[in-house]
């Protein structure tokens, strides 16, 4: 609930709520103070309503005093809820407004001219009007970066757009290193940033055509805010790297013979172990890379014993980690996607060797259907999704398949 307090003297107006002064600041113009309520808690707070000319010097004094004593006395909570902070910066007509959107302003930072980022569901009348204050603002940012708790007041979660823009064909990967700064990237060989939790990208990186043969951008990750590695499809360059966070790539050229035509798959373990796997063409062969030294040297070997497609790869340290993919026993000459079926690697050793964690439950799985991202809750709860042209279907591992039975993939 909001406080009160008593302003000075020469304001000649006593207990008012310390919400209303603190988001809406009198029109000059106008020459009105806002409103103040007194006693009714009911009370909309967002209309003006002159308790009698003003004049300038006496608004001239709120306003030094909203600005000066008022302002530097709010905080908010580190980590602000619905219940504990936001809720007091709307009005009851706010949230009946906002219901029948379904969310509660559920991407936009409100600016300190009253409207909202362009990417916003709701109308700039949803949202309060006044200005925002540089400690709200921040408040608005950390409540939406920590997933709006307690903010959704529909009973179903939703989708919405984020303003990243169109690629020719489609945004193949998103990198996240914390809940406000993450990278994307796309078939128009883009770069793109964001530090506000998908608010607003901006394009950090175009990467040049090699040879005039242009660069598609399929997967990305990063060791830290300023160390990351891009993997392509295109042979003309796989691989590149970036000390400065993405503004500038190094194309990594010399890669052994055995290494996957096109990369799919990355996990940047840390600045200096990189995995890398490739591909997802049937006619290709399906390989894995690795560099321990931060990209001076690469390594590569072949998974054609276990796989025929390869996709994505997940590592939990420098030597434990999944690639999944798909495989038959179709020589590659012929063999179509409709020939494979699911398969998921694991390695401990970093990559020496390997073993198909799904070989007893092949029967479990059609033919035309093979793994294609993996997602990891920890390591008792792995999740894969499996890719066909006709369905779609997860693969859940409870076990790290320490103990493969029946029951350890379903």
């Amino acid at each position: 609930m909001a406080r009160s307090f008593n302003l000075n003297n020469e304001l000649d107006v006593l207990d008012h709520k310390v919400d209303i002064a603190r988001r809406i600041r009198p029109n000059p113009t106008a020459r009105m103070p806002p409103q103040y309520l007194l006693e009714d808690e009911t009370a909309q707070p967002y209309y003006l309503n002159p308790l009698g000319p003003w004049t300038n010097e006496r608004i001239d004094i709120f306003l030094q005093w909203a600005d000066i004593k008022l302002q530097p006395d709010l905080e908010y909570p580190e980590n602000p809820t619905w219940e504990n902070a936001v809720k007091d910066w709307f009005t009851q007509r706010d949230i009946d407004h906002m219901l029948r959107g379904g969310s509660i302003c559920p991407v936009t930072r409100p600016s300190r001219t009253r409207s909202t980022e362009s990417a916003s569901p709701l109308s700039r009348s949803s949202c309060p009007p006044g200005g925002w204050s540089d400690a709200q603002i921040d408040a608005w940012k950390r409540w939406v970066a920590a997933g709006t708790p307690e903010g959704q007041v529909s009973a179903t979660l939703s989708w919405h757009k984020t303003p990243s823009g169109r690629a020719s064909s489609r945004f193949d990967d998103v990198f996240f290193i914390n809940r406000q700064v993450g990278w994307t990237v796309n078939s128009n060989a883009q770069v793109m940033f964001t530090q506000d939790s998908a608010v607003s990208w901006t394009v950090l990186a175009d990467i040049e055509d090699v040879n005039d043969n242009p660069i598609y951008l399929r997967c990305v990750q990063f060791a830290n805010e300023n160390i990351g590695f891009l993997g392509t499809l295109s042979a003309a360059m796989r691989l590149y790297k970036t000390i400065d966070g993405g503004s500038t790539w190094t194309p990594q050229p010399d890669l052994p013979a055995e290494a996957p035509l096109k990369v799919c798959g990355l996990t940047v373990v840390n600045e200096n172990v990189v995995y890398g796997t490739g591909t997802n063409e049937p006619g290709d062969f399906a390989a894995f890379l690795k560099t321990g030294d931060g990209g001076r040297t690469w390594t590569a070997k072949s998974l054609e014993e276990y796989a025929s497609i390869l996709i994505d790869n997940y590592f939990f340290d420098e030597n434990r980690g999944l690639a999944v993919g798909g495989y038959t026993d179709v020589p590659r000459a012929t063999r179509r996607r409709s020939d494979v079926q699911p398969v998921i690697l694991q390695t401990k050793d970093g990559g020496e060797t390997w073993m198909n964690l799904l070989r007893d439950f092949a029967s479990l799985y059609p033919k035309g259907e093979w793994g294609w991202k993996i997602d990891v809750i920890d390591e008792n709860i792995i999740y894969v999704s499996l890719q066909n042209f006709t369905a779609g279907a997860i693969s859940k591992d409870n076990r790290w398949g320490k103990d493969l039975g029946e029951t350890a993939y379903q």
